[in-house]
């Protein structure tokens, strides 16, 4: 809606008033439903063995099976009220500072995401442009869901049970750590040596996704919370510092796919690219995705759609493909990945206009505020995780 206001001769923008519940309620009923079935499709296949039934079959099999539907409940539930509590975070704060917000918006992804979720978007009319306004929004959502998932992860890793290293081989998804996790594992897990994996109940695999969400929301990119929080914090300098992190997240992608096979060659143990260069795929595919998402420009004018498909195709063909076959193949695939990176750098240069946040104004933030916001920024330390998981 556009009006015209004579005296000034300039045109004022007003802010579409947000949607109504229907569509935000209607997605995350469908969400709900796409995390459970997610849920229930990764039950070990072992409760039928000799059978290979159709997906619609086990899903039916699985639902009829009392242990894989509580579990199914359990792991999507604990994450589904991490998210709710995350998002309800944003919305509370923005609705004490008087800021227009919508309901938020839940994203279904069954099968496709390991959660059955892409998580959820909150979205306001217009930026906010009020740094301690935009700390206090930015803020309010991961502390929010981490006031939730890190008691969840504690009371499923005590509940959770340990195996032999050798029967653990194989099965199911390996699952990356953090500091935070493995502190908690520590001090709330069941006891166990080296030797042994723990395998997690699904009340801690559903925290721990919500952990891993959080880390994402964290990374302090463009208007990821961890955006906001930069940007509230240091003011528009931080657009230098996004880019930075940009760059960073590619550099982690060469160094984890590298990196673990350049030690091993240096104590003797011959170098390996398999299957490092295929767990490290992560980080690439989510550093392209945060571009897009930002609007950052290909020089070969792919556009978003094609720009993921592509991303999508070379992350399937490294982790699935490429990297189980052989070191030659796995090079050849690295070399792909670092010209399809090296493309969008040289087109972008060191500062990425769309990975900067809207431009601030206002006080700096208060001394209490800026505690918070140092420690919200250690707490996407203590949350990386290098690897977060692997087949």
């Amino acid at each position: 809606m556009r009006r015209w206001i004579l005296r000034r001769q300039v045109p004022v923008e007003e802010p579409a008033p947000p949607a109504g519940p229907l569509v935000p309620l209607l997605l995350f009923a469908l969400t709900a439903v796409s995390m459970f079935v997610t849920a229930l499709a990764a039950t070990p296949v072992e409760l039928f063995p000799g059978e290979t039934p159709g997906l619609l079959d086990l899903l039916a099999r699985l639902y009829r099976n009392d242990q894989a539907r509580a579990g199914a409940f359990a792991m999507a539930g604990s994450l589904l009220a991490i998210l709710a509590t995350h998002e309800a975070g944003h919305y509370v704060a923005a609705r004490i500072h008087g800021v227009p917000v919508g309901f938020p918006h839940f994203l279904p992804l069954p099968f496709v995401s390991p959660f059955g979720t892409m998580g959820a978007v909150i979205r306001m009319p217009y930026p906010v442009r009020d740094r301690r306004k935009l700390f206090d929004i930015g803020a309010a959502g991961p502390i929010a869901g981490l006031t939730l998932a890190i008691p969840l992860y504690a009371y499923g890793v005590s509940i959770s049970v340990r195996v032999p290293h050798l029967e653990a081989i194989g099965q199911g998804v390996e699952l990356g750590s953090s500091l935070l996790s493995l502190g908690l594992e520590r001090v709330f897990g069941p006891p166990g040596g080296a030797e042994t994996d723990l395998v997690l109940s699904p009340v801690a695999f559903g925290a721990w996704g919500g952990l891993l969400l959080t880390m994402l929301n964290l990374l302090p990119v463009g208007q990821l919370d961890g955006g906001h929080v930069a940007t509230a914090l240091f003011g528009n300098r931080w657009a230098r510092g996004a880019a930075t992190v940009h760059r960073l997240m590619f550099l982690a992608f060469l160094l984890l796919a590298v990196g673990p096979g350049l030690l091993a060659s240096l104590r003797g143990e011959g170098f390996a690219l398999v299957p490092h260069a295929g767990r490290a795929t992560f980080w690439f595919v989510w550093a392209e995705l945060v571009a897009v998402i930002a609007g950052v420009p290909r020089a070969n004018g792919m556009g978003p759609q094609a720009r993921i498909l592509s991303t999508l195709a070379l992350s399937w063909a490294g982790s699935s493909v490429v990297v189980r076959t052989s070191e030659g193949m796995t090079a050849l695939w690295l070399f792909a990945v670092a010209t399809f990176v090296g493309t969008d750098l040289a087109q972008a240069g060191f500062a990425d206009p769309g990975l900067a946040h809207p431009s601030v104004e206002g006080e700096g933030l208060t001394r209490s505020r800026q505690v918070i916001a140092w420690c919200t920024l250690v707490t996407f330390v203590l949350l990386l995780m290098p690897w977060p998981m692997a087949a």
